[in-house]
């Protein structure tokens, strides 16, 4: 037969096993919710690091804004004689509007009554390779009664920085 000591001590490691048991029990049952909570969180640095991403593209744009050089697109009215000498434009402001802080975009309403198709093109060019440059935003061409020639409406957008 055992001790009260021996009895005591298997006791003891009875209630230990049990605790140990108990203890193994309740870890694997929060298993799913700690694997889920870590999904969560593995998707959560996921979406940060997108937004990291695109924050660093904003900066490096707003950078490049603030670095441009304070230029205007040259005027309308200097532009088109040089490609359209013998022509007569309206040219006829749209709006006016602060984008950034210190960039304003202006848009102007380009009308053409009689324009040589052959020169189309070229205007359209001449425009957007000044720098900096007019961007055309619509276009709208329609034919007339003389061969050749069309009646032309340009949407052109100019962004400028404004002088400090």
């Amino acid at each position: 037969m055992w001790t009260t000591q021996q009895r005591a001590l298997w006791i003891t490691a009875g209630i230990l096993l049990l605790i140990g048991v108990m203890g193994v029990v309740h870890a694997l049952r929060q298993v799913p919710s700690e694997r889920q909570r870590l999904i969560r969180k593995q998707a959560d640095l996921s979406r940060l690091i997108a937004l990291q991403e695109q924050q660093t593209a904003w900066l490096e744009w707003v950078r490049m804004m603030q670095e441009a050089p304070a230029d205007a697109p040259p005027p309308l009215q200097d532009i088109v004689p040089q490609v359209l000498p013998d022509l007569t434009t309206d040219i006829e402001p749209i709006t006016s509007a602060a984008t950034w802080p210190g960039w304003q975009a202006q848009r102007f309403r380009l009308t053409v009554e009689s324009i040589p198709l052959s020169s189309i093109g070229e205007l359209l060019t001449t425009l957007e390779t000044q720098r900096p440059p007019w961007r055309v935003v619509e276009t709208q061409i329609s034919m007339r009664e003389e061969a050749g020639r069309a009646r032309m409406i340009l949407l052109v957008e100019g962004l400028s920085q404004e002088a400090p």
